[in-house]
């Protein structure tokens, strides 16, 4: 890839990852008070680049994922437990339900990989697969793999066996899929398969979640592959650790486990086989992402760590893009033990930082205020709620926290 291509898209950079509270709709609530205007920063690092440029031939792209420990290697859009492991999945074998801008599910589209239908009335979500959905071997994804990864979430020898979460309150909103997990049923009967590319889920109710995919499993693993494996043996099984299929742009091709993950151009990916044919992806430690940066190591850069921002801020060879971020970190303390069997926390009223009141003195003694604005370079802001605000209709731009 010639020096030219590397300068203008070198860098994705940290605003994706950062504690962002600012409002959205102008930046004049929250942000006012605390002297940082995201959208500004927005507009100066936009969230997309366009090179106006002749296109330039590219073999391979070189990818990095900043990251202090190494990527745990479970290789499906939702079966992971790593943030690592979805960095190098997102845009490569992920994808089966597109989004809106307000981050909503893509309804009713005969484009999209999955046509989906939501049905308040009937308390149903219709999924009706596009015959260009296919896996990488060329096989087309069936309602049998959608089954078949309900099936493994809700299966509880998985979910003592990989300590998964992915069994929440929102998908036992499914009929059936409780009792499924009990072992009082052999399959979800909420899961209504009326061929091979067209099912309904019926839920207990219909709720706004349904809207942004909070009841469902968002990607899928390929059912055959997954024939005849234990349920307790999944987590380590090759189909998720050496060579799952990939209905994305990209499929592995390679594995050099914790470092790095060769991926190959799909030739089934239902778009088109990607122009670029093959992506480097690995992990660059924090301490040498200044140098591989300066240096144009790589093309692209996920997740660099905020506080190296005044020292790339104003490098030439870079294009920094940006956006608000989709979640908010906190402060945690241990008050209890997971309960595997029960999939829920067992709290236990004799830890110290049980009393609420000890927890509310020292969440009143930390100045995140100027924590972003020391540590964070004005890329990060106090938190009043729980929801990002650039979930522009779920968040109340009022509430002050």
């Amino acid at each position: 890839m010639n020096g030219k291509l590397k300068k203008l898209i070198s860098l994705f950079a940290g605003m994706m990852l950062l504690v962002s509270c600012g409002d959205v709709n102008g930046g004049k609530a929250d942000t006012a008070k605390q002297g940082v205007n995201l959208n500004e920063i927005e507009q100066k690092y936009p969230v997309a680049y366009k090179n106006e440029g002749e296109v330039v031939p590219v073999d391979t792209l070189k990818v990095a994922v900043v990251s202090s420990s190494p990527y745990k290697g479970i290789f499906n859009g939702f079966l992971y437990s790593s943030g690592i492991d979805n960095e190098f999945m997102q845009y490569t074998m992920n994808g089966a339900f597109p989004t809106n801008p307000d981050f909503t599910l893509v309804l009713d589209s005969d484009e999209t990989p999955i046509k989906v239908t939501v049905n308040p009335e009937e308390k149903t979500v219709t999924y009706k697969i596009n015959p260009k959905f296919k896996w990488s071997n060329g096989d087309p994804v069936t309602t049998k793999d959608i089954v078949k990864t309900y099936e493994i979430v809700a299966n509880q020898k998985y979910i003592e066996s990989s300590s998964s979460s992915r069994f929440n309150k929102n998908r036992k909103k499914i009929v059936g899929i409780q009792e499924y997990n009990e072992g009082k049923a052999d399959k979800i009967s909420g899961l209504e398969v009326i061929d091979d590319s067209t099912m309904k889920i019926h839920l207990t109710e219909v709720t706004p979640s349904v809207y942004w995919g909070g009841n469902f499993v968002s990607e899928f693993i390929n059912a055959k592959q997954f024939e005849g494996v234990p349920m307790d043996k999944i987590i380590e099984s090759p189909a998720l650790r050496k060579n799952p299929l990939s209905y994305g742009p990209y499929y592995i091709k390679d594995i050099v486990q914790g470092e790095k993950v060769i991926f190959e151009a799909n030739p089934y990916y239902y778009r088109g086989e990607p122009k670029i044919k093959t992506i480097e992806m690995e992990i660059l430690p924090p301490s040498q992402q200044v140098a591989a940066i300066k240096s144009g190591k790589y093309d692209i850069v996920f997740s660099p760590e905020l506080n190296i921002f005044p020292e790339i801020e104003n490098l030439d060879n870079i294009n920094i893009l940006a956006r608000k971020a989709m979640y908010f970190s906190y402060l945690g303390f241990h008050v209890g033990k997971w309960d595997a069997e029960k999939n829920e926390v067992i709290t236990d009223p004799n830890s110290k930082m049980y009393d609420i009141n000890l927890k509310r003195a020292m969440a009143y003694a930390i100045d995140n205020d100027s924590i972003a604005k020391q540590f964070y370079h004005g890329l990060a802001m106090r938190a009043p709620s729980p929801i990002a605000p650039i979930f522009t209709q779920l968040r109340n731009p009022e509430v002050d926290g």
